[in-house]
């Protein structure tokens, strides 16, 4: 499934489909695994076909390969026909298109600054009157200039400046710590490093081990496990989690 074309999944219980396609079809059918068995698939109707009969009850397929295809919108044509033709239910547009999830996002971003009507305003201050959990509570003047700014005093202006802990609470709060830690590395999940041309180099038993190992700052290895980000590459290697991830191949 390595190389640029049109892929469908198919849902063989009932027959439904998406359409979609991909310069990478092996890596994107990675993502749509990766995703939708971490409940973070983009595609809503994915996800709950996904959730309601299994990811083995889905194949996943080449329609057609377009080596000769060199451009974006001749890749997204050929898409558009298989779309008409087949008519897929799990497709969210009818109409190819590479950022199918940019309108709602436009709109999210459009929602910021906005502003309530005197109405509302009403209905909001009558729903909270009656709310006394911060009644009677005053807040020091620094203390609200740092949570207005986010930033808590620190240093000599910290409250906590001078007070010494006893061994014993250091101890349990070191103890605390490497537990907590000691937990999150025994249930992350193995990570797999790939060459820029999809080919699998080597498995990781989590990004901090290769982060460590290669010198790759682990939070832009996060940024491209994390299928809802732009990131594509981190330290010149593709990375995707293991769960399932080889179903797509």
């Amino acid at each position: 499934m390595k190389g640029k074309g049109i892929y469908y999944i198919l849902n063989i219980i009932n027959g439904d489909l998406y359409i979609g396609s991909a310069k990478c079809i092996h890596r994107r059918c990675g993502n749509h695994i990766s995703t939708a068995n971490r409940g973070k698939h983009r595609n809503p109707k994915l996800q709950s076909a996904f959730n309601k009969y299994g990811m083995d009850n889905f194949e996943f397929g080449v329609i057609c390969y377009t080596i000769n295809i060199n451009t974006e919108q001749e890749l997204q044509d050929i898409e558009q026909k298989w779309i008409d033709f087949y008519k897929p239910k799990y497709n969210i547009l009818k109409k190819a298109h590479r950022s199918e999830y940019v309108d709602s996002k436009k709109e999210r971003l459009n929602r910021r600054g906005f502003k309530h009507t005197e109405e509302t305003k009403i209905v909001m201050s009558k729903k909270a009157m009656g709310n006394k959990n911060s009644l009677g509570k005053k807040w020091k003047p620094d203390r609200k200039i740092a949570v207005r700014t986010k930033t808590l005093p620190s240093g000599k202006n910290s409250p906590s400046y001078g007070i010494k802990r006893s061994q014993e609470s250091i101890q349990k709060r070191l103890e605390t710590f490497n537990r907590n830690r000691q937990e999150k590395l025994k249930s992350s999940i193995p990570v797999l490093q790939y060459d820029l041309n999809c080919f699998f180099i080597k498995e990781w038993l989590h990004e901090e081990q290769a982060s460590k190992e290669l010198g790759i700052r682990k939070d832009l290895i996060r940024l491209v496990l994390d299928e809802t980000k732009c990131n594509k590459t981190a330290g010149g290697y593709i990375w995707k989690y293991k769960e399932f991830y080889n179903k797509a191949v």
